[in-house]
This record gives C-alpha cells, sequence and structure tokens, in this order.
C-alpha cells in the first residue's frame, strides 16, 4: 500500500512539472484526460475490493452447489437400489415364498396332510386301509432357532405294483418336506397288493 502511495505522489509531483512547461489551453486538456484516467483507475482499483468477496461467495456458493449435485446422486442410487429390493422382495413373496411356506408351514396341518393323502389314493387309483399321524406335543421342550419339528405318519394301501408305486412317487412330490423311512409290501389276491409305508413330516414351529 505505502509503494502505491509513493508512485501516485510521485506521478502528481511530475504531472505537476510537466504541466507548468505548456500552454494553458494543453493544460487544461491534459488535466482533464488525467482526471478521466485517474477516474477509471480508482475505479478499477477499488472495484477489485468490492468485488473479491463476492467472487470468494459465488465460488464458496459453487462448491456447495457442487456438494449437494454429489448427494444427491447418492441418494438417486440408494433410492433405486431400494426400489430394486422392493420389487424384488414383492416377486419373491408372490412366487417362492408361500413355496417354502408350503413346504416347511408354521403348524403341523395334519388336516391338509390327510386330505392329501386322500387325494393322491383316489388319483393313482389305490385303496387307503390304514392311515395314522403320529401325535406332536402341545407345549414342545425349547430348540434351536435353527431346528425343526417332525412327525411321523404311517399309512397302508392296497392296489396294483404301479398304482403304489406312483402312489409313493407322488407323497414325494408333496408342495411340504415329506421323506419315507420304510415301505414294505405282501401281495394279495388278483395281482393286486398290500403296501405299508412310513415316513416323517416337518414343521417350522
Amino acid at each position: 500500500m505505502e509503494q502505491i502511495r509513493f508512485e501516485i505522489a510521485s506521478y502528481f509531483k511530475k504531472s505537476k512539472h510537466y504541466l507548468s512547461s505548456l500552454d494553458k489551453p494543453d493544460q487544461e486538456k491534459l488535466m482533464g484526460s488525467s482526471y478521466i484516467v485517474l477516474s477509471l483507475f480508482a475505479v478499477g482499483f477499488f472495484s477489485i475490493f468490492a468485488i473479491y468477496p463476492t467472487l470468494g461467495t459465488i465460488a464458496n456458493l459453487k462448491r456447495q452447489y457442487d456438494d449437494n449435485v454429489l448427494v444427491n446422486d447418492q441418494l438417486g442410487l440408494k433410492i433405486s437400489a431400494l426400489t430394486e429390493l422392493e420389487k424384488q422382495y414383492a416377486e419373491i413373496s408372490q412366487t417362492t415364498l408361500p413355496l417354502i411356506m408350503n413346504a416347511l408351514p408354521q403348524s403341523p396341518e395334519i388336516p391338509s396332510f390327510t386330505r392329501k393323502i386322500e387325494t393322491l389314493a383316489k388319483t393313482n387309483g389305490v385303496g387307503i386301509k390304514f392311515l395314522n399321524v403320529g401325535t406332536t406335543e402341545l407345549y414342545p421342550a425349547p430348540r434351536l432357532a435353527t431346528s425343526f419339528t417332525l412327525l411321523e405318519f404311517s399309512i397302508t394301501v392296497e392296489g396294483t405294483k404301479k398304482q403304489t408305486s406312483l402312489f409313493a412317487r407322488d407323497i414325494l412330490g408333496f408342495d411340504r418336506i415329506v421323506t419315507l423311512k420304510s415301505q414294505s409290501s405282501s401281495e394279495g389276491e388278483k395281482a393286486e397288493q398290500s403296501v405299508n409305508m412310513t415316513g416323517t413330516i416337518y414343521f417350522n414351529k
């Protein structure tokens, strides 16, 4: 700042000396031009100090805007991912989830199981001679969260070898988890046989 003041003072001193050597008309013209130049210089000089804070504010706002754009883009990606997950969950709820619930129901559902057995027997042309489903505990002992409860059953049917084989195959093809532990047969009259099967059904209680 001191350097600037010195240069201005020096400029005025030289200008004054130069003006004294000119005629009056030339002095007036030069003075007029000098005042215009100095005015423009002063306006430009002080404008720098007036505009600088504004430029800093603009730069800060630009940086905040860029940050907000980045955050908005990230939020957009997260929203898209959540929307896709919601869509996939909806599809699973309509297709896969019902299959899982049927395969491992929350209760024994014995009446439903016996009705399916009766339907299979009728479909395959076999007669049910005996059907028993074991008992389940009303107040079972605590189990691990990943353990399942099982229920044993036994059934005796009569029919041809082909009919009883198809019947056994269809039991294993139930929409719920069923396993056959043993199967024994004894031939009767008219090429029919009596087949006794024991197995297990599962549920998640």
